[in-house]
């Protein structure tokens, strides 16, 4: 009996192929892994971003702004603060917008379950009132997170109104 010198054409493609199909849905599952980080950061930004906003309109109107989200969703909004529970958004300015696709709020209160369904709908949850000296009535801090991603903690201060970036280092819903 001879020896085979080397593999037929027929079987270099057939282990291609599989080799194709492997990687084929293998790739979806590594684009989620490798941008859901950046997610995460781009959904703090967003928010730090909508901060200031409100920020800027209380001091600019003299009156005070609130940002409320729902936990465990992406939604949020920034209206006019009524405390007396008054009409809300009575002339003021009205943000409601929502996070990247799979980032969460969380609170103290409310952690970041990444593993649970996504709330869609809900009660907002009062966060943080902007004063109109450019102060929060009180320190606060949002954590942001998704499936696979490490966790991030916006920080407000109360006293200045500036918000930090908290890189926790761990995954949502660990």
């Amino acid at each position: 009996m001879r020896r085979r010198r080397a593999f037929t054409l027929f079987e270099v493609i057939l282990v291609m192929a599989i080799m194709l199909i492997i990687s084929a849905m293998a790739m979806p599952m590594i684009y989620e892994a490798m941008y859901s980080d950046t997610r995460v950061s781009a959904a703090a930004d967003m928010v730090r971003a909508r901060w200031a906003d409100c920020r800027s309109q209380a001091m600019e109107e003299g009156r005070s702004y609130q940002f409320s989200v729902i936990p465990n969703s992406g939604m949020f909004k920034v209206e006019l603060y009524q405390p007396n529970g008054g009409e809300p958004n009575a002339g003021g300015l009205m943000i409601q917008d929502s996070l990247p696709k799979g980032v969460r709020f969380g609170t103290a209160d409310h952690p970041v379950d990444a593993t649970a369904e996504e709330v869609t709908s809900g009660e907002y949850v009062p966060i943080a009132v902007f004063q109109a000296d450019g102060s929060a009535m009180e320190d606060v801090d949002v954590i942001f997170g998704a499936a696979g991603a490490m966790q991030i903690t916006l920080r407000l201060q109360a006293f200045s109104g500036a918000a930090t970036t908290i890189h926790s280092g761990r995954e949502a819903g660990k």
